[in-house]
């Protein structure tokens, strides 16, 4: 009898490799099998196996058995939420109170459950953990263009979310939105779950308890979760991971100005936070669609409401602390919750970014119809901010919507070639004497190398939302998941 496993052994390394890898494609449950035909093998299916995880609380009781062993394979925890159905009538009158009284804790327990289980893991290299939360009627209705999934783009015709249907309602009418949702709608999508994070607050100390986890390096909070985090809620779960070196944070943005206010002051609170953790890397991105930014603005115009509309003036004090969290960051990318302008205006004389490579940041001012002297002023600011970041490889100052698109680059090689800034986008902003100068003395400072200007312009018509316009700009550093910049393409697509 023939000795399977001297025959694996005596194949060529190249095809062992060419089998391996055609094995480990398979997405079934073959792949448990193929884990116990030798140790070799357990090594690298355990790895598909366990490396990446998506759970609900109906799998925690067997996710709490699995092994030392088999914990050190986990890479990534996707915890996926789900909300219970409704539909379109559910959500007028007190079908919205009933629906908050049937989910009141199932947020929290979820939360609470796997923390509770984690917090029994021993520190490994990394663990990411990704919470998102959504219920399955989210694209039933009128938003059957939504994407949901994990943090991974889908492979080609395998798209997330639903299928549309070609039934003709909700204002779709073969497969194409033809009819905007209503404001209603959109609040029902999107603002339900602030109010269902206060529910739970005022329980009582319902997160005081939460335990503490090691074990988790990296947190993502996607804008796939439609409904906006509570503030509260995100600093007692930032609270409770003293190990957390990386952190992406997706909101939606608020619709009236009044929220984006009170919204504004609680997430100082947060960027307070973040100065007491070992974070390296913080991206943040308020997410929005013009869409329905234009349904507000009908809404304010009808009520003669100022504080209704879709406008977003970044908040100064926000911008401040953000600036002085970051001071120990290693990389920062915060588009649209911050602006440029406010944020590099604020360092004290005795602030440093000594950690600092690299920095992204979106300002309102970016804009077409911006005079070249405001834009010129911004980017002056922004050498001399970068003189406060010695180790500054990169900055990228950048604004994107429908039909427009920009950024300015800085970027240095350390000294092996001449130092770049680049201005590309849908218009051509002449740079100024003063601005060149300013960053041709950020080059010398840092590496001692000359400074080379470039421009290219894009095609505004290829830009439909600012989805489009982060794909188009070919930004350095990432400003969102990966996975999260196909969904707005994809969901503004539809």
């Amino acid at each position: 009898m023939v000795d399977a496993k001297s025959c694996w052994g005596s194949l060529p390394p190249e095809i062992r490799i060419m089998i391996i890898k055609a094995l480990i494609q398979d997405d079934g449950c073959c792949v448990v099998h193929y884990a116990t035909v030798s140790r070799e093998w357990q090594t690298i299916f355990g790895q598909k196996i366990f490396g990446r995880l998506k759970l609900t609380p109906s799998r925690f009781a067997s996710f709490a058995k699995i092994t030392h062993r088999q914990r050190t394979l986990v890479k990534y925890i996707w915890l996926c939420i789900e909300l219970q159905v409704y539909d379109c009538w559910q959500m007028r009158d007190f079908g919205c109170n009933r629906w908050h009284e049937a989910n009141i804790n199932v947020i929290g327990k979820a939360i609470w459950g796997l923390f509770s289980i984690l917090s029994r893991w021993v520190p490994s290299e990394s663990l990411v953990l990704d919470i998102s939360v959504h219920s399955p009627s989210d694209s039933q209705h009128y938003f059957r263009q939504l994407q949901f999934g994990s943090d991974a783009i889908p492979e080609a015709n395998n798209a997330q979310g639903t299928v549309i249907s070609h039934v003709s309602c909700h204002g779709w009418v073969k497969s194409q939105q033809a009819i905007p949702p209503s404001q209603e709608a959109i609040e029902d999508a999107i603002d339900r779950y602030y109010w269902f994070f206060q529910d739970i607050e005022m329980t009582g100390d319902f997160w005081r308890g939460l335990p503490e986890v090691t074990a988790v390096t990296g947190l993502l909070l996607r804008r796939q979760t439609r409904r906006r985090w509570e503030p509260e809620t995100l600093r007692a779960i930032l609270g409770r991971l003293p190990r957390l070196q990386e952190f992406y944070y997706e909101p939606w943005r608020e619709w009236n100005r009044l929220d984006q206010q009170e919204t504004d002051e609680q997430t100082q609170l947060i960027f307070k936070l973040l100065t007491f953790r070992q974070l390296k890397r913080v991206v943040l991105f308020e997410d929005f669609n013009d869409d329905y930014g234009a349904v507000f603005q009908v809404f304010k115009e009808f009520l003669d409401d100022p504080d209704i509309g879709p406008v977003r003036t970044a908040d100064v004090a926000l911008s401040e602390a953000l600036a002085q969290a970051s001071l120990d960051f290693q990389q920062l990318s915060a588009s649209f919750i911050v602006d440029a302008r406010w944020f590099l205006r604020a360092p004290q004389p005795t602030w440093v970014w000594n950690q600092l490579t690299s920095l992204v940041l979106t300002s309102r001012v970016l804009v077409p119809q911006e005079s070249h002297a405001v834009v010129n002023d911004l980017l002056q600011a922004a050498a001399t901010a970068a003189m406060k970041m010695p180790r500054l490889k990169s900055m990228e100052l950048w604004n994107g919507g429908r039909d427009f698109a920009c950024v300015f680059r800085y970027q240095s090689s350390g000294g092996i070639r001449p130092a770049k800034i680049l201005w590309r986008g849908s218009w051509i902003l002449p740079l100024g004497h003063r601005t060149v100068s300013a960053w041709e003395t950020v080059a010398g400072q840092h590496a001692q190398c000359d400074l080379r200007v470039s421009k290219e312009l894009l095609d505004a018509d290829s830009i439909n939302s600012h989805g489009d316009a982060i794909h188009h700009l070919g930004l350095l550093e990432p400003v969102l998941r990966p996975v999260s910049l196909w969904q707005i393409r994809k969901e503004i697509g539809a």
